[in-house]
């Protein structure tokens, strides 16, 4: 079927970048292959980033809303593409002229044949996940490579963003003909977290915090990309509320930083208190840590 990125995150032509960014993001945590187990979610959340990666970057989403489908592949050439589509109009007519005053040839042509020749390549495009910390801070990893072969040593630039591609020369699949092989090119998804969030430069954190902390005030330890912090949660604290906590977000590349802004999300009690205990009781209805697993 045709890749339409609008369709497949049930967007309008005219949506907004954040309109599409919230989107996005809710689709991506219902399909996530951690959170939906049925069968083909794991595809589909492959192909909700292959559209967000579209339409997030400006000139992409310009160049689909122009051409199409054609716009997304690695050999596409814009200006070539619409001088092709210039001559269109006036080619049939031309051709028509010429092969009414020509002497028919017998002779085979192969000038039309270019896909043929000996030197053309096969590009290869795959994605490749990345939890946010890597996407944040960079790193290496070593990965199978999509077509087979020697496994991939992939360097992670720091901050990068989804849609981002890494090319690696002579990867791709072989040449036809015995041309050279095509590149590979992978293409960056960031993997959702289940507590944090980017937005630019800061970071959002939903923290859970249960309803004794939120009434009487607590101090709590939430990790961060300076090690672990201690967040003060104030006393008749709502779920909802957000804190900030300047500077402790993500480092731009002008020395400066984003904040941290820390969304409290209270968690009611999953067990019942038959005796009715007063509030002040309820800390001891938790069956586990409200934060268990909570890492960065």
């Amino acid at each position: 079927m045709p890749f339409d990125p609008y369709q497949l995150l049930g967007v309008q032509r005219s949506a907004s970048d954040d309109e599409i960014r919230q989107v996005y993001r809710s689709l991506a945590r219902k399909y996530h292959p951690d959170v939906n187990k049925s069968p083909g979610a794991e595809d589909h959340f492959k192909l909700l980033g292959q559209a967000y990666s579209v339409l997030s970057d400006a000139k992409r989403r310009a160049l689909f809303d122009e051409f199409g489908e054609e716009s997304l592949s690695i050999q596409f050439d814009a200006e070539q593409a619409r001088a092709e589509r210039g001559r269109r109009g006036g080619r049939s007519e031309r051709s028509a002229r010429r092969a009414r005053a020509a002497t028919p040839d017998p002779r085979p042509r192969y000038e039309e044949a270019r896909e043929e020749r000996a030197s053309e390549s096969s590009d290869v495009v795959s994605q490749l996940e990345i939890p946010l910390l890597t996407a944040i801070q960079g790193g290496e990893l070593r990965v199978e490579s999509p077509i087979g072969g020697a496994p991939l040593r992939v360097q992670i630039p720091a901050n990068v963003e989804a849609g981002h591609q890494l090319r690696f020369k002579g990867r791709g699949r072989a040449g036809r003909r015995g041309g050279p092989p095509g590149d590979l090119f992978l293409e960056l998804v960031v993997k959702p977290h289940p507590y944090y969030r980017r937005e630019g430069y800061d970071l959002v954190l939903d923290l859970p915090v249960t309803v004794d902390e939120a009434w009487h005030g607590a101090t709590v330890e939430v990790p961060s990309l300076d090690g672990w912090l201690r967040v003060p949660v104030p006393a008749r604290s709502r779920g909802g509320e957000r804190l900030r906590l300047r500077g402790k977000g993500i480092p731009d590349a002008r020395g400066g930083r984003g904040d941290l802004y820390v969304h409290l999300s209270l968690r009611l009690p999953d067990r019942i208190d038959p005796a009715g205990r007063a509030l002040e009781r309820l800390s001891g209805l938790y069956s586990e840590d409200v934060r268990a697993g909570l890492r960065l």
